[in-house]
């Protein structure tokens, strides 16, 4: 939100610091305030009565929180900037970065006030692409902080186009987008087309599940009714040859909590019921263990209706 504002009101003033482009700034971004405000307040409004359970993806304005994020929004810059978070090519995400703030520099010459005033623009928007991370609860910078720096660039490429009438600029400018874009429409297919692969081999370990516990209500005679779930001590949170692998980007359903249980009826056509996992069992059979691949005699344990499943 901020930066789109920042972008229409630069484009309405050419780029020029005016009262109205301060005026109109401090309201929008008090606009911008008051609703995150009206949000928080909300959320913890309907926590409390009930209508919403508690979760971890709430704030915390504690000064130990808000500085262990501002350690992590660092760390994680290398990254970002290298190949966005494992999603685009090394090094284009900054190289592209680069070509434009040159350009943007020569196309400022003798217009130092002007270049200064831009990139004051640019820190503010940048600053705040990560303002929800700031007072995260537990933090968690999913790729979708990438849609705030893409219109950063944005930015950039409309304020050189105010500052200079080169044609041969302009070429230069519809070039870069065009590579930039056309890189990241291969790579949205590639996301794309790695979730799928990454679906069809969820689905797959669903069944080779489903199909041991048929075995064992074969043997035993016994239903199987209710499903527990726990992780092993290393869990791949991917499978082989599944790439783009960004936070919750392809990353196993199978694995999650609130998905096991609603993937293996969906696809084994089944109505099991989730239960929690039992502590006696898991420090059995699965405390300390580790699996590289799908071993169902030591991953799954039957207690009478229940399957308790550990994902590698």
């Amino acid at each position: 939100y901020i930066v789109l504002l920042m972008i229409l009101l630069l484009v309405k003033e050419k780029f020029n610091l005016s009262k109205y482009f301060i005026k109109s700034s401090f309201y929008g971004l008090l606009a911008g305030a008051l609703s995150c405000f009206i949000n928080l307040f909300t959320v913890k409004l309907i926590t409390i009565i009930g209508i919403m359970k508690p979760t971890t993806r709430g704030t915390s304005f504690s000064v130990a929180d808000i500085l262990y994020n501002l350690k992590e929004i660092l760390r994680v810059q290398v990254s970002i900037w290298k190949n966005a978070d494992r999603l685009l090519p090394d090094y284009l995400f900054v190289i592209f970065f680069l070509v434009l703030a040159i350009i943007l520099f020569f196309s400022c010459q003798n217009k130092l006030k002007q270049f200064i005033f831009i990139c004051i623009i640019l820190v503010i928007e940048y600053l705040a692409v990560f303002i929800p991370h700031y007072v995260s609860a537990n933090i968690w910078i999913t790729p979708r902080t990438l849609v705030g720096i893409f219109g950063i660039f944005t930015t950039i490429l409309l304020a050189i186009i105010y500052q200079t009438k080169n044609f041969k600029i302009y070429t230069m400018l519809s070039i870069l987008g065009f590579m930039f874009i056309a890189t990241n429409i291969f790579n949205v297919w590639g996301i794309a087309y790695n979730h799928l692969k990454m679906d069809k081999l969820d689905v797959q370990y669903a069944q080779n599940i489903q199909k041991f516990i048929e075995e064992y209500e074969k043997e035993k005679n016994i239903k199987i009714e209710n499903l527990a779930l726990c992780l092993d001590e290393q869990p791949t949170w991917s499978y082989p040859g599944v790439n783009y692998v960004s936070y919750d980007i392809n990353v196993k359903n199978i694995l999650r909590d609130w998905a096991f249980v609603p993937l293996m009826n969906a696809r084994n056509n089944k109505n099991y019921k989730k239960t929690d996992m039992s502590e006696e069992i898991y420090n059995k059979y699965f405390k300390t263990r580790n699996w590289d691949n799908f071993e169902p005699d030591d991953q799954i344990i039957f207690s009478g209706n229940t399957a308790y499943v550990c994902i590698y």
